[in-house]
């Protein structure tokens, strides 16, 4: 599966983005409707979850297995043939949450209009994070629009953020101080949400490309960038 991750994305457009969890930007100065995790979920036709194919397929932790949450007229699909169960929108909230305490990293399908997944990952198994990780294929998935920053004055160096909490291995604690990586980091916010002492928060990144306006936008520009346009269409015309 890793060999094929490194075909995931192109530089122009990635499959996948990071988003963090929504109370944390919500605040935030200029934050816009693709962003706004709950409001999406609230828009869905229908809201299901799934078992995560990646954590199923390697088994490398313990993290839950039913975590891959789906969308309209998949999520009606998958659980018609009983591979997924409906959830309330509730539940899927609550649910998210429970993801980000666990540490797991949220990440939506590239697009604007409307979501066709979240899947909830973890380092040690997601095919998504392995792609960058160990295939440094930076374009399977966008950083989120969002970085942290840490308060001088209230952190205490517990380490936590960097030994626990984030995926990248993007923070280090230098001089009682916890340091941020900007280039390493993908925005989930997850040092955020398990800062015991409340020291970081999620500011505006800035520079981030947008994403398609539609999932098939996005897929058409995939293979156009790969030079798989023309196939496809004519195997879909054939």
């Amino acid at each position: 599966m890793l060999i094929l991750g490194k075909e995931f994305g192109t530089p122009g457009m990635p499959m996948t983005r990071v988003v963090p969890i929504q109370e944390e930007v919500e605040s935030e100065p200029g934050v816009v409707t693709y962003e706004m995790i709950y409001d999406l979920i609230e828009n869905a036709a229908s809201v299901g979850i799934a078992h995560c194919a990646c954590r199923e397929s390697e088994q490398g932790c313990d993290a839950e297995r039913e975590a891959c949450m789906v969308f309209d007229g998949a999520c009606d699909f998958l659980v018609e043939r009983g591979f997924a169960r409906y959830l309330t929108r509730d539940e899927m909230k609550a649910k998210l949450r429970q993801f980000d305490e666990a540490g797991l990293v949220h990440q939506v399908n590239n697009s604007q209009e409307k979501l066709s997944m979240i899947c909830n990952c973890c380092a040690c198994c997601c095919h998504l994070l392995r792609a960058l990780t160990q295939c440094d294929n930076a374009s399977t998935f966008a950083a989120s629009g969002f970085m942290p920053v840490v308060d001088p004055d209230e952190c205490v160096a517990c380490a936590t953020c960097a030994d626990e909490r984030c995926p990248m291995g993007a923070i280090e604690v230098i001089e009682e101080l916890a340091r941020v990586d900007a280039a390493r980091c993908i925005g989930c916010g997850l040092c955020v949400t398990g800062c015991p002492e409340r020291a970081i928060k999620l500011v505006r990144r800035e520079g981030v490309p947008e994403p398609a306006a539609t999932t098939r936008d996005m897929g058409l520009k995939i293979l156009s960038d790969k030079g798989k346009l023309e196939d496809f269409i004519k195997l879909n015309t054939g």
